[in-house]
């Protein structure tokens, strides 16, 4: 092979390269991009902005009767799973709307499948009365392979524990072999866990 052709083929292969990377990487600079607006939608007290934001990442709108539906968008790791280099990983927010108006936003981390799975759930309950403004519940998957927690908080939650549960890592969509633990995933949930109900 001329040198000219080794060349020619080597800058291919890291063009190639470069540019798978970079479809890897994009899931997740998505979704902490996400994340960060909606955190600030929130802090702001204005959940409604929760919908067009999802809508612009490409989220859908699901009705689900004539007063309810139900606006999602999903980040995943689909090429890294198909490569067979990680399980399947995906991070996904929802926005309920009831008579024109979100009822609570919830945001999920879901990594693997059967035997092991990992959850994570992060409810924002907005103008919900008579609930204790910050929840936290193991709430553990049959099997030691598995976890699950839910985290839910009200409109008057103080803003540090809303920033502390949504600062997921976006990391666990672009990483080898994936997350396997629940901290993996939110890196204050020890801290979280101080609201659990007696």
């Amino acid at each position: 092979m001329t040198p000219r052709r080794v060349l020619i083929v080597s800058g291919t292969v890291v063009a190639v390269f470069a540019v798978l990377v970079a479809l890897i990487l994009r899931p997740a600079e998505r979704a902490n991009r996400f994340l960060s607006q909606l955190q600030a939608a929130l802090r702001s007290h204005s959940p409604q902005q929760a919908v067009p934001l999802i809508l612009s990442y490409g989220g859908r709108a699901d009705r689900i009767d004539q007063d309810d539906s139900l606006v999602q968008v999903d980040f995943n790791n689909r090429i890294l799973r198909q490569l067979r280099l990680a399980p399947n990983t995906n991070l996904s927010a929802a926005a309920y709307v009831h008579g024109g108006t979100v009822q609570y936003v919830a945001v999920s981390y879901t990594v693997g499948g059967q035997p092991f799975r990992v959850d994570l759930v992060v409810l924002d309950f907005l103008g919900a009365k008579n609930e204790l403004p910050v929840r936290f519940e193991d709430a553990p998957i049959v099997g030691a392979t598995a976890a699950r927690a839910r985290i839910k908080f009200t409109y008057d939650a103080p803003q540090e524990f809303r920033h502390q549960a949504l600062s997921l890592r976006t990391a666990c969509l672009y990483k080898l072999s994936g997350c396997r633990k629940l901290d993996e995933l939110l890196p204050d949930i020890e801290r979280l866990r101080e609201h659990r109900p007696d």
